[in-house]
C-alpha cells in the first residue's frame, strides 16, 4: 500500500509539473521512509520549523513538496536559514549537501560540506558534535530528508531539512558558489522533470556538469 501511495504522489507531482510548464512524468530516486519522528529543541532554531512549508513561493512546487516529503524531521525555510546565518544570537549551522558529487561540483551553498545520498556514510560526519545545529539540503528536500533521518537516528539532536532545497534557495536569489568558492548562477537542475521548479539561475543537466 505504501508503494502504491508513493507512486500516486509522484503522479500528482508530474501533473503539477505540467501545470508549472514542465514535462508530464516525474521520477525521483527513492528510499524507504522512516516511520518515526523527532524534532530538535525549537529554542535552538531561528524560526518555528512549521514556517518552512508556508515559505515556498510557487503553488505547484509547494503542493509537490507537501506530498513528496514525509515531514519526518524539522524543516527550515530559505528565509529562516538566511536569518540564522546572519543572526548574532545564533551560531551558524553546519551545512551538509546530500546531492550527487557532480551536482555539488556545479554549485553549492557557501561553506557546505558534501556528504552525498546514495553512498552516504556516517563516517563523513564523525567529526561533528551531535549537539551542533545542522542543516541538510539537496535539490528540493527529498534526499536531504532521508539523510537527516539517518543523522537523527545516529544521535544528532538538532537536524533541519532545508525545505525546497537549493532550488528554493536559488529561487529566492540567495547565493551559491562553485568549487573555487566563486559566486555563480549555475545550479544543477537534477533532471528535466524536477528542473521546472528551479526558476532562477542557469540550469545544468547531466554531462553539462562535467
Amino acid at each position: 500500500m505504501r508503494v502504491v501511495l508513493r507512486s500516486l504522489l509522484l503522479c500528482v507531482a508530474g501533473f503539477l509539473a505540467v501545470f508549472a510548464g514542465g514535462p508530464a512524468k516525474a521520477q525521483h530516486d527513492a528510499m524507504p521512509a522512516a516511520d518515526h519522528t523527532s524534532a530538535p529543541d525549537p529554542s535552538s532554531a531561528p524560526q518555528d520549523p512549521g514556517d518552512a512549508q508556508r515559505g515556498i513561493g510557487h503553488p505547484a512546487f509547494s503542493a509537490t513538496l507537501g506530498t513528496l516529503l514525509e515531514h519526518s524531521v524539522a524543516e527550515l525555510s530559505a528565509e529562516g536559514l538566511v536569518f540564522w546565518q546572519g543572526s548574532a544570537a545564533h551560531q551558524a549551522p553546519v551545512l551538509l549537501d546530500a546531492r550527487a558529487l557532480e551536482e555539488y561540483r556545479v554549485s553549492h551553498l557557501a561553506g557546505a560540506r558534501w556528504v552525498g545520498y546514495e553512498d552516504f556514510d556516517l563516517q563523513r560526519v564523525s567529526d561533528l558534535d551531535t549537539g551542533r545545529q545542522i542543516v541538510v539540503y539537496c535539490s528540493v528536500g527529498y534526499r536531504s530528508e532521508k539523510v537527516a533521518e539517518r543523522l537523527r537516528d545516529a544521535g544528532f539532536q538538532n537536524i533541519y531539512n532545508l525545505y525546497g532545497g537549493i532550488f528554493e534557495w536559488s529561487n529566492r536569489r540567495q547565493p551559491v558558489v562553485d568549487m573555487q568558492g566563486r559566486s555563480t548562477d549555475r545550479v544543477h537542475a537534477y533532471n528535466k522533470t524536477w528542473g521546472v521548479f528551479l526558476r532562477r539561475g542557469t540550469k545544468v543537466f547531466g554531462m553539462e556538469a562535467r
